[in-house]
């Protein structure tokens, strides 16, 4: 099984279009790690409009966990053909993970040195 965890194949099945793949696969609320994981496997996949609608979709949602993962894809040495390193990008995600978490202290340290 692709998907973990309680996420059937049916339901995060990948016949589906991405808006309506990502709607189906929220409805089950899944915590944060299944999250991280489905992002992995559609990043493997080359699927980069699902990774790109989750990250944004939770982070934006006030998911802490999931966007300082989504800062870090933005990252001058991550390795992703999904995401392009970007400073600008990774500092407002950054930002937008302090904004749910204001104690996030990975998040602060990487803040303080794209701010440099």
């Amino acid at each position: 099984e692709i998907y973990p965890g309680d996420w059937s194949s049916d339901v995060c099945s990948s016949d589906l279009d991405e808006l309506a793949f990502i709607q189906n696969c929220l409805k089950t609320k899944p915590d944060s790690q299944r999250i991280l994981a489905v992002i992995n496997q559609a990043k493997a996949e080359n699927k980069c409009a699902i990774a790109q609608r989750l990250y944004a979709n939770q982070a934006q949602s006030g998911n802490a966990d999931i966007a300082l993962a989504y800062a870090k894809e933005y990252e001058e040495n991550a390795n992703s053909s999904c995401f392009k390193a970007d400073k600008g990008t990774a500092i407002y995600w950054y930002e937008t993970a302090l904004e749910a978490n204001p104690n996030l202290a990975e998040a602060k340290q990487r803040l303080a040195e794209l701010k440099k």
